[in-house]
């Protein structure tokens, strides 16, 4: 939990999150007080319909395949 570890499988709350930071945290609320690191992140990507139509993305510790990876990056750039 508190250990980088660059060998291990990232989870979609993992890859939502590098994303929602890389773009300066948009639509960030107040402190994290009672909730979990990613929801910021992953209520963004919802909000965003990142997630739409990707079976598994909707569930934080799903692991994230590349080709998801690429689908958020994509769908995040596409206006």
């Amino acid at each position: 939990a508190t250990t980088f570890n660059p060998t291990g499988t990232c989870q979609n709350s993992h890859i939502l999150t590098f994303l929602w930071n890389s773009l300066g945290q948009p639509g960030k609320t107040e402190a994290y007080a009672g909730k979990q690191w990613y929801d910021d992140a992953f209520n963004w990507a919802k909000t965003e319909g990142l997630l739409k139509d990707i079976p598994g993305a909707d569930i934080v510790t799903n692991p994230c395949p590349r080709k998801n990876i690429v689908t958020f990056m994509y769908r995040n750039t596409v206006e």
